[in-house]
């Protein structure tokens, strides 16, 4: 779930670009079933920034709440 008023919508290529991965490496992993979960707004695909959060997290097990790289992930993807 997500909150319309604190979570940023992205497109693909800038899911993947916040990511810092390749628009193809991302495509592969949505086609895969490991990219992160995705909204459709009106046939138009979008990523929530919780949703990006969340793929860095289960990319990164070892990732626990409070860490450093979480928050930096946060700050990054515009989070607080």
């Amino acid at each position: 779930m997500f909150d319309i008023a604190k979570d940023e919508l992205y497109t693909i290529a800038e899911a993947a670009e916040k990511l810092r991965i390749s628009r193809k490496l991302f495509e592969i992993a949505r086609k895969d079933g490991n990219g992160p979960t995705c909204v459709v707004i009106d046939e138009r695909v979008r990523f929530t920034s919780t949703a990006l959060n969340k793929y860095i997290i289960n990319q990164n097990p070892h990732l626990v709440e409070g860490s450093e790289v979480l928050s930096a992930a946060a700050i990054a993807l515009g989070g607080k």
